[in-house]
């Protein structure tokens, strides 16, 4: 599966063993939010039928559609990031569902809505047209024009439902502006208009989830500056307050602001932020919100770490080999997976693609042919105990530097799937490694891999291995000897703290995510904005801190010779095997770590 998307989620991914931080997170957030029942005040009839009276070819109903799908797309939007949360109410289920009028109410099944919500419908149906006279006038609201078709036969009982009922322009101000009085929530901010909630009531109780869908990178907004004071999420009511953390599990009291009607708690609201809370009815406390974020200032930079410690050996990917089919003649070095595509067109089989069979369907026998691959490694530096990664490495015969090589698989290399060979100590200088593989439809050629304690520079379509860092600073890790390296590397780094409480924040890093250690005891992951963790109060003096960045596989197996990536984003197999423009001889690749020094604040 290197190259199938979503990744792997097991053992193949190295931060397999964090995955707990996000799925108890949504684990608890599902045992909340599927207590009670949701608390939807809102009912919007769906347009769908009206839709299909526009249905039919595209030069003719195209632009009509789309108006259609223009108007019901805003609608959505404008309620949903404005904390009105609204049914769509399928007039084809209305009679099975028992709908009827009580209290001057819509009643829907077990749901009840105080208002209504016609967007622009060209046609309504009779039965849902005479629930919606039998509601108080206030509590329809026609947006933009009248239906003018009853059951998709001219009728004049649409236009005499808007004229009783409230009619408004289908646009963001008036509508929200009606739907006001039906609100239950608020967030009153610096300008957030990524929010989305849930309300449920659970007895007395009421459920409230609020998170924010911008996951834009580390320049934060001005009111996502970690010193811009918080955002206030308000309940109608009076209410106290639990605040439930699901990254933590843990359960707290928070102080609540009751004003004007309206119960209020601080929030952070970080970028992809999101908060659990649950109200019970009390008459509570007066005054304001207090925020617990913690008050720190700055106290300077973390010093480049005096050691970097690897998980894995390094690897320098070998992709480039010249090539012979059979006894033919020799190719010159070409990238491996174009190689193999070059060489089955040639035998009549195929390009390999998103769409071609997948290699067990192919009928079972020997292969036909033999390749060798020739691959070029240059050494800067002498390579003890070095090792070859390679995939059917069972069926291979390998030549070093003109020598027949014995065949000792010790291992595998991420996937069982991918036996490591031991390979001889290689001094410094360039090497010969020939591969000798059978080669048939079935069998495709991959890219393999040295691995060992060394690094490894690149320069444009060369890779070349180059003594170990033995001084690091905070950066890319692909310029400091680790282009393509994929797995989990820790900093070790020395820091003097005066005494009190020491915060850490890493506002710049490409990883899954990090986890950091200090003195040799694990204080937590760091993984979500604002990228910051209190260690709490440390003593005066010297101390340790060890903070592990964890790998992904794409600097390994990566599209790394696609010359697009920045303007296509797609994963499929073939982002593998591009050309023309969206092809490079030269390596692309991704940055990874720390990539600015960490911040320190008490």
């Amino acid at each position: 599966a290197k190259r199938d998307y979503p990744a792997a989620i097991d053992g193949h991914s190295p931060w397999f063993r964090e995955y707990p931080l996000i799925e108890d997170h949504f684990a608890r957030l599902n045992t909340c939010l599927t207590r009670g029942r949701a608390r939807t005040r809102v009912a919007i009839v769906h347009p769908i039928e009206s839709t299909w009276l526009a249905w039919g070819q595209n030069d003719s109903n195209g632009p009509s559609r789309q108006a259609h799908e223009d108007r019901f797309q805003a609608l959505i939007r404008w309620l949903l990031h404005d904390l009105i949360d609204a049914d769509l109410v399928a007039e084809s289920l209305l009679y099975r569902q028992d709908a009827t009028v009580e209290d001057g109410r819509l009643r829907v099944g077990a749901s009840t809505y105080d208002a209504v919500l016609l967007p622009g419908l060209e046609t309504i149906r009779s039965t849902t047209l005479a629930l919606l006279e039998r509601l108080p006038h206030d509590r329809v609201a026609v947006l933009g024009q009248a239906p003018t078709l009853v059951d998709a036969l001219p009728s004049p009982r649409g236009e005499a439902l808007a004229a009783r009922c409230l009619r408004l322009p289908c646009e963001r101000v008036p509508v929200l502006a009606y739907l006001e009085r039906f609100r239950d929530v608020r967030v009153r901010s610096h300008g957030l208009r990524d929010l989305l909630h849930q309300i449920r009531e659970d007895g007395e109780a009421r459920w409230l989830f609020v998170c924010r869908t911008d996951r834009s990178g580390p320049a934060p907004l001005p009111w996502e500056r970690p010193d811009a004071p918080p955002a206030i999420v308000e309940l109608r009511g009076r209410w106290r307050c639990e605040a439930w953390d699901t990254l933590s599990g843990t359960v707290s009291d928070l102080p609540v602001q009751h004003r004007d009607g309206w119960s209020g708690v601080a929030w952070e609201a970080p970028a992809a932020g999101s908060i659990l809370l649950r109200w019970l009815p009390e008459a509570g406390s007066v005054g304001l919100p207090e925020s617990r974020r913690t008050k720190c200032s700055e106290r300077g930079r973390l010093a480049p770490p005096h050691a970097v410690t690897l998980a894995e050996p390094n690897a320098l990917v070998l992709d480039r080999p010249e090539g012979r089919l059979d006894q033919g003649t020799w190719e010159p070095a070409t990238e491996v997976l174009a190689l193999d595509n070059r060489w089955r067109v040639r035998l009549g089989w195929g390009r390999i693609t998103s769409r071609i069979a997948q290699p067990w369907a192919e009928p079972a026998g020997p292969p036909p042919h033999r390749v060798t691959l020739r691959y070029r490694i240059d050494c800067a530096t002498a390579v003890a105990s070095p090792r070859l990664a390679l995939e059917r490495a069972p069926e291979a015969s390998l030549r070093l530097d003109g020598r027949d090589l014995p065949l000792r698989i010790d291992g595998c290399y991420i996937d069982a799937d991918i036996p490591t060979v031991a390979l001889p100590d290689l001094p410094p200088g360039s090497h010969e490694l020939e591969i000798v593989l059978p080669y048939g439809r079935d069998r495709t050629l991959e890219r393999a891999y040295l691995l060992g304690c060394f690094g490894v520079a690149v320069r444009g379509s060369e890779a070349r291995i180059v003594a170990p860092p033995t001084a690091w600073a905070w950066g890319d890790i692909a310029t400091q000897g680790l282009p393509f390296y994929g797995g989990n590397l820790t900093y070790h780094c020395r820091l003097e703290h005066a005494g009190g409480r020491l915060v850490l924040r890493v506002p710049l890093f490409r990883s899954p995510l990090l986890r950091v250690a200090l003195d040799g005891q694990d204080r937590g992951p760091l993984a979500l904005p604002p990228y910051q963790l209190d260690l709490g109060e440390v003593a005066a003096g010297t101390h340790e801190l060890a903070i592990t960045c964890f790998g992904d596989r794409l600097a390994t197996f990566g599209q790394f010779h696609h010359a697009a990536q920045a303007i296509h984003r797609w994963w499929g197999p073939d982002s593998w095997r591009t050309d023309g423009d969206q092809w490079s001889d030269e390596y692309q690749g991704k940055p990874h770590g720390v990539l600015s020094a960490p911040i320190l604040l008490g």
